[in-house]
């Protein structure tokens, strides 16, 4: 059964709400923070919805160039996946936790928490607000993209704006609250709820992607 674009388009305000509600009521609150641990789930689904959709990207790409499309909408569509790939692999550390390799000696000493990951390392580490900041206002220029028929194959689906206006917001907020503190209680509720965020980031990825699949033929017609 479809999923209707009622609940597709309020899906990210219940789930950000259900977040910030966990992190206030203190009967949840251990409930929630267990949620947002490492190969946890909220981890876990952030992984499965970025990998899924890079996927399913490729094969978006691959299908357009076939059909030959201009070169700069597989191209884009295709550049779009890798990220999402590259993302969902960062977020399980290429799978070191999965299979239990050891993280390479080079990576050991200069990743704040010892794992194979690049967002770890000196100068990225804690500084990726401004990359979500940037994926959701790249969002609302896709968005922007859909009063140009011509851009209408890479253009951001109208159903998810929503999801790009709390993304962008949440981001923006939590990258002032890095550089100006407002409160520490609420500096606490910003970071847990990030982690829930970049499930979101992960959902929206995997849609854009998604939606335009389901509809790739009219757009070859």
């Amino acid at each position: 059964m479809p999923i209707k674009s009622s609940t597709l388009f309020w899906a990210p305000a219940v789930l950000l709400g259900l977040c910030l509600l966990g992190l206030i009521i203190p009967g949840l609150v251990d409930f929630t923070l267990w949620m947002v641990q490492e190969n946890h789930p909220v981890e876990l689904l952030t992984f499965i919805s970025l990998f899924t959709g890079g996927v399913l990207g490729i094969k978006l790409a691959i299908y357009n160039r076939q059909h030959q499309l201009d070169w700069w909408i597989w191209t884009f569509q295709l550049l779009f996946s890798l990220a999402l790939l590259f993302v969902a692999m960062e977020e399980i550390a290429w799978g070191q936790w999965f299979f239990g390799f050891e993280t390479p000696a080079a990576f050991k000493k200069i990743n704040y928490q010892g794992e194979t990951t690049l967002h770890n390392i000196p100068g990225l580490h804690g500084r990726t607000e401004i990359l979500r900041v940037i994926f959701g206002f790249g969002g609302l220029i896709g968005l922007a993209l859909n009063w140009f028929p011509r851009f209408k194959p890479i253009a951001v689906p109208q159903v998810l704006w929503l999801w790009f206006i709390i993304i962008a917001s949440h981001a923006s907020i939590d990258y002032y609250n890095d550089n100006y503190p407002i409160d520490k209680h609420f500096d606490w509720v910003v970071m847990w709820s990030s982690e829930f965020l970049e499930m979101m980031i992960g959902f929206a990825g995997f849609l854009y992607i998604f939606l335009h699949w389901k509809n790739r033929k009219q757009i070859i017609r």
